[in-house]
This record gives structure tokens, sequence and C-alpha cells, in this order.
């Protein structure tokens, strides 16, 4: 092996910017983006999750806490945000928010119309269960679990 040379990716050629297609979105826009929430309910004090102090650390208060003020205050605070804005989002959601936070879901399908939404396994196969929560049609289920 040349010792300059470095194992790249097979997948694409090298094309600068420069060489590249020029595209648009309609409108002549150039830029897109997109929104998406992640909205969980989780087991207090239970398991490993996120937190600053270290990746899949044990739960703290303080980790639990923002998943609670997200069902509770921050989601609502977003979706007023959005509807403010005229931006659609689109919503990641585990199956126990159906459960635990009913109004949640309740919401995305009243007032999120045409909002893209998905629906996040929780446990076994909960899939179903939030693709019905979420109003989904019949046989579609998430990540096509059956």
């Amino acid at each position: 092996m040349n010792p300059l040379t470095i194992p790249r990716t097979t997948r694409y050629d090298h094309l600068s910017i420069r060489g590249r297609t020029d595209y648009s979105w309609p409108e002549g826009r150039r830029l897109a983006f997109w929104v998406t929430t992640n909205i969980e309910a989780s087991a207090l004090m239970t398991g490993c999750g996120p937190d600053p102090g270290g990746a899949d650390a044990p739960q703290t208060q303080r980790n639990c806490s923002w998943c609670d003020y997200c069902l509770r205050v921050g989601i609502w605070r977003l979706f007023d945000l959005a509807d403010e804005l005229g931006i659609p989002l689109s919503h990641n959601m585990n199956s126990l928010v159906c459960t635990y936070a009913p109004d949640v879901p309740e919401a995305i399908r009243a007032y999120c119309k045409g909002h893209p939404q998905a629906a996040r396994v929780w446990w076994t196969n909960p899939g179903a269960i939030a693709a019905h929560c979420i109003g989904l049609p019949a046989g579609v289920v998430p990540g096509g679990a059956a």
C-alpha cells in the first residue's frame, strides 16, 4: 500500500460542490429543513438515559425531569411556536405517550394535520399500538413490524 493512501469510501466518487448539478426547491428556494420532535414517556429513575454527565449513565432526577417537562410543557410550547411561524413538524413518538400523555397524540391528530408522524417502538412491538394511537390506516404498522 502506498504510504500516502488513506482508507476512503467506495460508495461514491469525489465531486466538489463546484462540479455538481445545481438543484433548487420549488419556487426557486435554496434551503430546506425538517423539524422533528422526539416525544417520549419514560420510566422514572429506571434504566439508562442521555445525560451531559455521561452517555448511557444511570437515570438522575435531572434527566427524568427533562422527559416530564416535555410532555407537560415543552411540547405544547413547540406546537404553539410552530403554528405561529407556519412551520410543519414531524413527530417521532413512543407508544407509552399514548397511555401516559394521551392529550399529546390527540393534539397531533387534531391540529397538526398534514404533519408527518412516525411511531417509535418501545419494549415489545408496541408499534401497532402507536400506529392506532396516532391514527395510521389499518394494516400500517411502523417499522414494518407485524
